[in-house]
């Protein structure tokens, strides 16, 4: 069975210290991600102390990164897609017209 280490639990956060730093609020956060993400659930963030906070923001960041590096095995794959698009109908192209100058049919194989 596995089992979630608990983090240290570190300096705990006072209520209202990110708005006051200047960090967005729970409620705001909600708000803008409602806006954002309509119809889309907002994630819970119940962060407690700097340790929970510092833990979130690395997952997060992992998370980014990962889907980055997606997003561009994604690009690189719709680029050979679109090169392989290209070539199929130049020969396809090609084909049908050394068929149509010679009399042979272009799925014919000659």
């Amino acid at each position: 069975v596995w089992s979630r280490a608990q983090p240290e639990a570190g300096p705990r956060l006072q209520p209202g210290c990110c708005r006051r730093a200047g960090m967005w609020g729970r409620q705001e956060f909600e708000r803008v991600w409602r806006r954002e993400f309509p119809g889309a659930e907002v994630p819970l963030l119940e962060l407690e102390s700097v340790t929970e906070l510092r833990s979130e923001l690395l997952r997060s960041e992992l998370v980014r990164s990962e889907l980055e590096w997606s997003r561009e095995r994604i690009r690189a794959a719709q680029q050979l897609l679109d090169r392989e698009k290209l070539r199929l109908t130049f020969l396809q192209t090609a084909l049908e017209r050394v068929a149509a100058g010679s009399g042979v049919a272009a799925g014919s194989g000659v």
